[in-house]
């Protein structure tokens, strides 16, 4: 009767111990809670995305065209100040930038 109950108190350590293993690696492969998103991050981030492609995405084009247009008259007016980059920068390449260069979400 013995033998019996030794082999079953073997199997039962034996399974112990294999479930004790898989919480061990269950645990040192779940990401750590300081860096897991939560849904609301998730929410945030996706919502940040859709402002960016409805509202940002479009104005920064249309600041681009307008900056574009608009450009020759403040930059004639700037050749004898040397801020002829600077105006460069504001009205062509920061809404380029913004536009078409910029990851989306980053704001």
């Amino acid at each position: 009767m013995s033998g019996h109950r030794g082999k079953a108190m073997r199997n039962l350590a034996g399974w112990l111990a294999a479930l004790g293993m898989l919480t061990a690696l269950g645990l040192l492969a779940a990401p750590n809670a300081a860096t897991a998103e939560t849904g609301a991050d998730v929410a945030d981030r996706w919502g940040g995305y859709v402002f960016d492609a409805l509202i940002l995405r479009p104005a920064a084009v249309v600041q681009l065209a307008v900056g574009a247009v608009a450009f020759p008259v403040p930059w004639v007016m700037s050749l004898g100040t040397g801020h002829s980059p600077d105006i460069l920068d504001r009205c062509v390449v920061i809404p380029f930038e913004d536009a078409f260069v910029r990851p989306m979400g980053d704001f």
